[in-house]
């Protein structure tokens, strides 16, 4: 069972991805949340950590190369991107359900 602490982590991971979505915080903002809220969490589950990585630096790869070309393509016009980001939002959502079922 997790914490209430990593519970509210999830939940603003997902709030997060959330306001990407609606453009209300931009890709390089997005990537170091993410970054920052997985550091945060103290619940031991090595491969939901690893898929949330994978599917993190498929997100951190867009943002380096938004960096360095002029007209990169939109984070989600790209079908590797939104793979990436669905993703995430379940590894997330399987999680903060497995608390409920708890």
């Amino acid at each position: 069972m997790l914490s209430d602490y990593d519970n509210r982590q999830l939940s603003q991971m997902s709030w997060r991805i959330e306001q990407f979505r609606r453009e209300l915080v931009r890709l390089p903002a997005l990537v170091n949340d993410l970054e920052a809220l997985l550091g945060c969490l103290t619940f031991d589950d090595d491969a939901w950590r690893r898929e949330f990585e994978r599917a993190w630096g498929a997100l951190e790869d867009f943002n380096a190369l938004s960096a360095e070309v002029v007209q990169a393509p939109r984070p989600l016009e790209s079908s590797v991107f939104r793979k990436a980001l669905a993703k995430l939002e379940n590894l997330i959502r399987e999680k903060l359900e497995g608390i409920l079922e708890a």
